[in-house]
């Protein structure tokens, strides 16, 4: 009888734990401390081995994690160079995985299933720059990096009536990046040479190699 009675007791606590566990497949969204927005995509490869990308938009940040652990009831990852990490167990009430982001410090961060249309962000201004009348002329152009031996295109904006312009390069940061200074889908720099150029100011933006 006490046998029977602890293998019921077993088998209910496994029933248990299937009742609360949740495939983390997909993406989540949540903010840390509820003040910075995150985005995680957990991805499983066909050997089985878990993956997963982290995005902060408010920093610029899109980077793989490391150390994924993933199992039905509990996740974590770490983010090496940033000496952080994350640990989190599934909460079947919220529907989400609540956590504890650390980083020197700890922090609160719940993690719900979104979708990755959800997760786009939304960026008025660039739907506002295609729904208002130009006041400029936007040229294609391409000219020669001498030094580097290369050949750079980019795109030409000029205020409508007779110049002369006044004129700026938009100038980027390190690394490879385009035109627009795409990143999270949030084109920066095509606002700004939008603004400068609604301003009577001529401006030259370009594909930057790494």
């Amino acid at each position: 009888m006490k046998r029977m009675l602890i293998s019921m007791a077993a088998t209910l606590a496994m029933a248990a734990g299937s009742a609360h566990a949740e495939d983390a497949q997909g993406i989540w969204t949540g903010s840390i401390a509820n003040s910075l927005q995150v985005t995680v995509k957990f991805d499983k490869t066909a050997n089985g081995k878990w993956e997963a990308t982290m995005s902060v938009p408010a920093q610029n940040l899109v980077t793989k994690v490391d150390d994924v652990s993933v199992t039905p009831d509990r996740i974590g990852f770490a983010l090496n160079k940033l000496r952080a990490s994350y640990a989190a167990t599934w909460n079947e009430q919220q529907q989400a995985w609540t956590g504890t982001w650390t980083q020197g410090r700890t922090a609160p961060l719940n993690l719900k299933r979104t979708t990755e249309e959800a997760a786009k962000p939304k960026r008025p201004q660039e739907e506002a720059i295609a729904a208002r009348p130009a006041t400029y002329a936007s040229t294609e152009v391409a000219f020669d990096n001498a030094a580097a031996g290369v050949k750079l295109a980019g795109t030409l904006t000029v205020p409508q009536g007779k110049g002369p312009f006044p004129a700026v390069v938009l100038v980027h940061g390190s690394g490879s990046i385009d035109r627009d200074g795409s990143v999270f889908g949030h084109k920066p720099l095509l606002v700004l040479a939008d603004h400068l150029s609604r301003q009577g100011i001529a401006v030259l933006r370009y594909d930057k190699r790494g």
